[in-house]
């Protein structure tokens, strides 16, 4: 069965992930010395709802000429 059926073994993780959105570090999670800046900014979010199998989508992201945030839902936008 495909990896998004029911009997693949696999199980969603259904966690919270806190972070930063501006200025996020991500050099000591880099074996080595890492080449260049290793530090981002958030601009989007991709949220789902739902299982491995079935579920929804939105997403969040910033206009940059703005810095406003917007919800992306199917065809409404706020």
């Amino acid at each position: 069965m495909s990896m998004f059926g029911g009997s693949s073994g696999g199980s969603k993780i259904d966690e919270n992930v806190s972070f930063p959105l501006d200025g996020l570090d991500m050099s000591k999670y880099i074996a080595g010395q890492p080449d260049g800046n290793m530090i981002y900014d958030c601009y989007a979010v991709s949220n789902h709802f739902g299982n491995m199998g079935f579920g929804h989508y939105t997403a969040f992201a910033k206009n940059p000429m703005t810095d406003h945030w917007y919800e992306f839902d199917d065809s409404r936008v706020q």
